[in-house]
């Protein structure tokens, strides 16, 4: 969702954090209906409305994931060189009756095997689609429409998904770092209880903890000598999920708190001084 609204409606950093406050105190501050999924779906889609351009529910629901204008783009002089940003960027979900990989709903049109353009409603309400909160969504063309669901790690952390499409939009260029945001670090997962909800509960943070994935990320492009970094608060954040609207100082305070650590700011400096220097080759 921060990809739509940071890339496709073009929201700055500071705009986009309080459109998602204002989306989930709209959405999940509505306690007296939150185990009714359907009506927790209409809450989400008219909240995602006003995200986009303020635009009413029927209007929102016809906006196109394909951006006409093309990928967002920016030139920037540097030393009297001219160096070109292309901003591609895609959201995913997966088909509920073939999990093996993710889908792309992308705001482009990519070289081959192009997905279904969807609406920007249907596809933040694809991602989005985790129980309890909210039932699987329908999309595709009348006929042949397929459910979509979020589901663990394959979506939570994309990264293979976007070293592959980069790959493919830019065959042949060299890649210069690849920068993956966490959520918060999932702490230790293990099942030293018999309580059944607690070992529903210790399932789920397994299959949403995409750290494993980064891990295997990491050693790959290591060996490319690519630089790869990888920010995620380590700890505090355990038990916050998406609906806790109302903790997002807490938020804040932990992440701020990570990014003061000298190991973290360490390699976000290396980060900027690799995207400052960079003469040609693209990066992730």
């Amino acid at each position: 969702m921060n990809a739509i609204m940071l890339f496709r409606l073009g929201m700055t950093v500071d705009q986009a954090i309080t459109a998602y406050t204002r989306l989930s105190e709209d959405v999940f501050s509505k306690k007296a209906v939150l185990s009714r999924k359907k009506t927790n779906a209409s809450l989400l889609e008219n909240a995602i409305a006003n995200i986009i351009l303020n635009v009413d529910k029927s209007q929102a629901q016809k906006i196109c994931m394909l951006d006409d204008t093309g990928p967002k783009w920016r030139v920037a002089h540097l030393w009297f060189a001219t160096f070109i940003d292309l901003f591609y960027s895609f959201i995913t979900a997966s088909a509920a009756m073939n999990l093996s990989s993710p889908t792309l709903f992308r705001t482009y049109i990519p070289p081959r095997h192009a997905s279904y353009n969807c609406t920007i409603v249907e596809a933040i309400r694809a991602s989005m689609a985790e129980e309890p909160f909210f039932p699987g969504v329908d999309i595709g063309d009348p006929n042949v429409k397929e459910t979509f669901i979020h589901v663990g790690s394959r979506i939570s952390n994309p990264v293979k998904a976007i070293l592959e499409e980069a790959a493919s939009i830019f065959p042949g260029q060299s890649i210069s770092c690849v920068l993956s945001i966490g959520s918060g670090s999932q702490g230790i997962i293990r099942f030293a209880t018999t309580s059944i909800t607690k070992q529903v509960k210790g399932l789920q943070n397994l299959i949403n903890d995409g750290e494993h994935i980064s891990d295997e990320v990491a050693k790959e492009l290591c060996d490319r000598d690519v630089f790869y970094c990888r920010l995620n608060v380590d700890h505090g954040l355990e038990d916050i999920g998406f609906d806790d609207w109302e903790r997002l100082g807490d938020v804040r305070t932990h992440t701020q708190k990570y990014l003061e650590k000298y190991d973290t700011s360490q390699k976000v400096s290396r980060l900027m001084q690799i995207l400052n220097r960079r003469t040609g080759a693209f990066w992730f």
